[in-house]
């Protein structure tokens, strides 16, 4: 196991907090009893040396290692919010919801702006992104470590291009949503659209 430093497991449990549900997509681990692949779990905790505790829907308690299992955290429920509208003596009862989210979006990914190769932070569901203090200088190391950290976050290349898009479009638009590009993916080889 790899030393993690307390910096990123401080950022581990704040993105990651207690009761977050837990998707497993492979254990990486030589288990005799695996957990099987898209079962569903609840985060116990994150130990000191950074490995997810969960308590699995099947009652079974395992933990699973970024870099080792591969596992997804899935965003919260969206909720829905009531406002009420007071005109003219009548009240009027308008529902709305808070904006909908594709599904399989990570909570945060890492990306590296074109221009300046910058690394930043993008955080599911907000305008925009945040610059990251763990910018290298160097445009290639911060693409590979946008790379790294992604992947020790469970981050494919499509759920990143789509919190590209979500940050700089809206998250209401198809490009925010990570199963369009696995659904053109499908269609494409070499760059070349298949009929």
């Amino acid at each position: 196991m790899e030393h993690i430093s307390k910096e990123w497991l401080e950022f581990l449990r704040q993105q990651y907090p207690k009761g977050s549900r837990i998707r497993l997509r492979e254990m990486g681990s030589d288990d005799p009893q695996p957990i099987q692949p898209g079962s569903m779990g609840t985060l116990e905790h994150i130990d000191d040396i950074g490995t997810f505790h969960v308590k699995w829907d099947d009652g079974r308690g395992l933990g699973l290692v970024i870099g080792q299992d591969s596992f997804t955290v899935l965003p919260p429920q969206t909720h829905e919010l009531k406002t009420h509208k007071i005109s003219g003596g009548d009240s009027a009862e308008e529902e709305r919801f808070a904006p909908k989210l594709a599904e399989g979006l990570p909570e945060l990914c890492f990306s590296t702006l074109l221009t300046s190769g910058d690394l930043i932070c993008i955080k599911r569901g907000e305008t925009g992104y945040y610059p990251s203090e763990w910018d290298t200088g160097d445009k290639e190391w911060n693409v590979e470590l946008a790379d790294e950290l992604n992947e020790r976050l469970g981050v494919t290349m499509w759920q990143r291009k789509a919190m590209e898009v979500g940050s700089m479009c809206g998250w209401d638009v198809p490009g925010a949503d990570p199963a369009q590009y696995l659904e053109n993916d499908d269609h494409q080889i070499g760059g070349m659209e298949l009929g």
